[in-house]
């Protein structure tokens, strides 16, 4: 299943690869290599690797904002400053055995995780195949995520309750015409022309209206549908397709959408291997 959580990691990782692109490129200029230590703080090292990583997060969000402060000598330097102070707080934190405490360990487990997840992700990503031939095959595959908004020349019977909406559905089962019972029981400015709603556009109508509608092929008719407006039986009575956009307008959608579905696959497969439980009486005493 898709979630939020998982398209936001993949944008992430995407967006990791982008930023590595980012240290790249500025550190183009410099000779110093990713192993060679750029400070101490006691036993512990800096590396340079480790002040590129900060350097990189930092001028993606300075690039974000149109800033160019970490991009100076001074904002280098600042950076590493940040790094050395989190070393002192982080090597008095160890020798205090604060990094033992129940809580701290368990806090520390969950960043490990995180970042471990982030890797995996930009893992799968980098290995998914992105070329030409795959993304057109995608894009043949999916025609329809790539079109435009359609529209539906629609009818809707609309009433007060949910028992009228039923019944109107039992009748047009029995063969009642759709556009009379609309002049007869309609609660709307639609009642003289039969429900007629003309062509709608994807998007134009409230959520529930719009879903049920745009799930209909051509004559068919809905269920029962819950509007602010009242309850409504909806006929799409022609479906007009979106235009469907053009390869290379869109090229860079398809790779997204080809990327997610990658990672949405390995996710299923990785669910089979290792096997979720949710305690639901548990869950259900969480505080919302």
């Amino acid at each position: 299943m898709r979630t939020n959580a998982l398209r936001q990691r993949t944008a992430l990782a995407v967006a990791l690869l982008a930023g590595a692109a980012i240290g790249a490129v500025a550190a183009a200029p410099q000779t110093a290599p990713d192993g060679g230590t750029v400070a101490t703080v006691g036993s512990r090292t800096i590396l340079v690797a480790d002040l590129r990583d900060e350097l990189v997060a930092r001028r993606r969000q300075d690039m974000a904002q149109n800033r160019l402060d970490s991009f100076t000598g001074a904002g280098r330097d600042q950076a590493l400053n940040d790094l050395i102070d989190e070393r002192v707080f982080a090597s008095a934190a160890r020798d205090e055995r604060l990094d033992q405490q129940p809580e701290v360990a368990r806090r520390l487990a969950n960043v490990i995780d995180q970042f471990l997840a982030e890797t995996k992700v930009r893992e799968v990503v980098v290995q998914t195949p992105v070329g030409d031939e795959a993304l057109r095959s995608y894009y043949t595959a999916h025609a329809e995520q790539f079109r435009g908004p359609g529209q539906i020349r629609a009818r809707h019977i609309v009433v007060a309750t949910r028992a009228e909406a039923e019944s109107v559905l039992r009748e047009l089962g029995a063969g009642a015409d759709f556009a009379a019972l609309a002049r007869g029981k309609n609660i709307d400015a639609t009642k003289a022309s039969g429900g007629d709603l003309g062509l709608v556009k994807k998007g134009a109508m409230v959520q529930p209206f719009d879903q049920a509608l745009f799930a209909l092929h051509a004559g068919e008719v809905s269920g029962v549908v819950q509007t602010s407006s009242g309850f409504h039986v909806i006929k799409a009575e022609a479906v007009e397709a979106g235009t469907l956009a053009d390869f290379a307008g869109v090229r860079d959608l398809v790779r997204q959408k080809v990327i997610e579905r990658r990672v949405v696959d390995v996710r299923e497969q990785l669910g089979r291997r290792y096997a979720v439980r949710i305690d639901k009486e548990m869950l259900a005493k969480v505080i919302q």
